[in-house]
């Protein structure tokens, strides 16, 4: 079974580009190492087949023909993961990184298995979904990749426009983006050590209270390093002022010439009022500048409290 799958994969690759274990029809083990250093303690795993691409581990293949067990395939897979080289003496012990992104493969073959007395193909699909659920999706990798490429360029401080934390509004304002996405990509962000800022807009038509209190409680709750809200600004010629150009109360939109906490106003009749949407930007930011300077523990004392109780007055404000 071995063998037969190994020159199935080979007949669809590339020459050189395939290495067999001896199990396979190679004459070698192929070890992986979690560091540069070959040695028998960096050594973590051996595995079946290895795909290279460019002097790069492209796809990483295991084959089992016996009663595999879970700890089997979950050992096999996290060790895989864990690991970063290919070092053998067929390529004068120089280290052979992962590649940007390396795909796992696992073959069970059931050949040998009493068809009527086994739930294995059940437990391997339960556990293929376990495993999957656990895996960052492919958008978050590509996230990972994208923050890892910009900080390795110099990128101190990237800007996203979120504009809404809920996701009925995202569709109506056509972001082609989700909640999740939006979080993903902060997180990913910080976590490569990039400053991060957002954008967001309160107000937006169709929106209703909860939609405000789901952006601005949203927003805040994000690990930004700024943060800004406002109001939507119809310009002519875009998809906002077609929608609201019957509602329009004011043209164009003036800074106020005394001063203001907040320099924004509705320029279009809305069931919202220019009120309430003031409340909603001063709550946000005093979310976020609670979160961010004290923390997450002193915002369960403080935050957390004036988050519900300004949610109630929200509410209330006409």
């Amino acid at each position: 079974m071995h063998k037969i799958i190994a020159d199935k994969i080979e007949s669809f690759l590339p020459p050189h580009s395939l290495i067999r274990d001896e199990a396979c029809g190679g004459r070698q083990r192929i070890p992986l190492f979690n560091t540069a250093q070959k040695s028998r303690k960096t050594e973590y795993c051996n595995v079946d087949l290895l795909v290279l691409k460019q002097n790069k581990i492209k796809m990483i293949v295991e084959i089992e023909e016996s009663n595999v067990k879970p700890t089997q395939i979950c050992g096999k897979f996290l060790t895989s993961a864990l690991a970063n080289y290919y070092i053998h003496t067929s390529e004068k012990n120089e280290p052979i990184g992962m590649d940007d992104s390396v795909t796992f493969i696992q073959i069970v073959a059931t050949s040998k298995l009493v068809k009527e007395k086994t739930s294995k193909p059940q437990q391997w699909k339960l556990l293929e979904e376990s495993i999957n659920s656990v895996i960052p999706p492919k958008e978050q990798q590509d996230y990972i990749v994208q923050a890892t490429d910009r900080r390795q360029a110099g990128c101190i401080r990237t800007f996203f426009g979120i504009e809404s934390g809920n996701n009925a509004v995202l569709t109506i304002m056509k972001k082609n983006a989700t909640v999740e996405q939006a979080r993903d990509a902060v997180n990913v962000a910080k976590q490569s050590r990039i400053q991060v800022g957002a954008f967001f807009i309160v107000g937006y038509p169709g929106e209703t209270e909860g939609t405000v209190l789901d952006t601005v409680n949203f927003a805040s709750s994000l690990p930004l390093d700024y943060l800004s809200f406002t109001m939507p600004y119809p310009i002519q010629g875009t998809p906002l002022y077609e929608r609201v150009r019957d509602r329009m109360a004011v043209e164009e939109w003036e800074e106020p010439k005394n001063p203001r906490l907040i320099k924004h106003n509705l320029l279009f009749q809305s069931p919202l009022s220019e009120a309430k949407l003031r409340f909603a930007i001063a709550k946000g930011m005093t979310q976020f500048y609670i979160r961010k300077y004290l923390r997450s523990h002193s915002y369960m004392l403080i935050g957390q409290p004036f988050e519900h109780f300004t949610d109630f007055l929200l509410k209330r404000l006409r």
